[in-house]
């Protein structure tokens, strides 16, 4: 679980902004509607939010940097599971910390409860709805650093990255549904013997990824990882094997796999898929599909849910994987949203009446596609 600190270093400060420090009087998570109409309404918020995510992970990134300079600790923290944390033991842990570092981290989160209240008074100035409840560390004790400070830290990077994956799913849907629109603009313009070339070209490219998804295999599956162990890391394939993988691609060498090492893990995939060169490639989709790896990856293995794959992870994984039938379905297997999304998103794109919108709906009415 200590790991998670070194993972949420790499998040952007905008990223975090619809997560556990957006509150409502009832201590619930505001909704996305909410948060956007805040942020319409109030638009200095935008930088006080975000200057209130960058402290926050500051905040984790010197704890994480205190816990990690003990190494005994370290080691200790590395095998506690969420049961664990959950326990008394991550307390008798944190009991046996150095003095001098256990007097740093009460100042960290002095600090830190002496930035939220000042930041909440700069709220207070401009809106007279001010976030409530503070969910990555304890409150009623404001003087020391505790065991359920670390609990509430851990919970609350584990549900900022969950509610990042969110956020990245509906912007991709977005974009999609954007890309569409804009095409079906560009064949309302087409003339018959244009238009009928057009869906010749996607329908022939539409069977070229078919046949490429066929050569695609199951993230983290053996014949996977051996294709990787054989082309990336240039061993013999009769000699793979699982634990020295995994210690090769453990880059920083914290004994698990954090989401951008297994990322790298499926690069040689996705490039099976989409190839710069076709004439449609679009890098969001590529991006989206690592995404979408990882994503489905993580379900399989990581069964702490701490958004991290340890070796034990790993391995039972693989195995579990040689039981059934492996294969992946691509974005292009299915639709990327639904006709009553796309026609709400084209409701809030276009404005009512606007020309291009009435003859796209009349070409939707007498056309149908490939």
């Amino acid at each position: 679980m200590l790991r998670l600190f070194v993972l949420v270093c790499f998040l952007s400060c905008w990223k975090i902004i619809k997560g556990g420090i957006l509150q409502s009087p009832n201590h619930q998570l505001l909704s996305d509607k909410e948060v956007e109409e805040m942020l319409r309404k109030y638009p200095e918020l935008s930088d006080k939010f975000s200057e209130m995510d960058l402290e926050y992970r500051r905040y984790i990134q010197e704890v994480g940097s205190i816990l990690l300079s003990d190494t005994d600790l370290r080691e200790k923290l590395d095998i506690l599971d969420n049961n664990d944390l959950s326990s008394g033991l991550i307390a008798d842990e944190l009991d046996k910390l150095k003095p001098e570092l256990r007097s740093k981290l009460n100042e960290i989160k002095r600090a830190e409860i002496d930035r939220l209240l000042s930041r909440w008074r700069d709220l207070a100035k401009i809106t007279d709805r001010e976030p409530k409840g503070i969910v990555h560390l304890d409150t009623k004790n404001p003087h020391s650093f505790e065991a359920d400070d670390l609990r509430y830290l851990l919970k609350a990077t584990v549900d900022d990255l969950n509610k990042l994956d969110q956020m990245r799913r509906q912007a991709f849907k977005n974009h999609e549904m954007k890309k569409k629109m804009e095409e079906e603009e560009r064949i309302n313009a087409m003339g018959s013997e244009q238009r009928e070339s057009y869906y010749t070209h996607k329908r022939n490219w539409a069977e070229i990824y078919r046949q490429r998804e066929k050569q695609v295999r199951h993230p983290g599956s053996e014949e996977q990882l051996k294709d990787v162990w054989k082309h990336t890391d240039q061993m013999n394939f009769q000699d793979f094997n699982p634990t020295l993988f995994f210690r090769l691609h453990d880059m920083n060498n914290d004994g698990a796999l954090d989401e951008h090492e297994v990322k790298a893990l499926f690069i040689r995939e996705i490039s099976t898929l989409y190839k710069k060169e076709d004439p449609d490639f679009d890098p969001a989709e590529k991006e989206e599909e690592g995404e979408r790896m990882r994503e489905h990856f993580f379900s399989e293995a990581d069964t702490d849910k701490d958004r991290m794959v340890t070796l034990h992870e790993f391995t039972s994984n693989l195995e579990n994987l040689k039981t059934h039938e492996t294969g992946w379905n691509s974005l292009f297997s299915r639709p990327f949203f639904t006709d009553e999304e796309f026609n709400a998103f084209m409701e809030k794109t276009i404005p009512a009446g606007n020309s291009i919108k009435t003859k796209l709906e009349g070409y939707r009415m007498n056309h149908i596609e490939m």
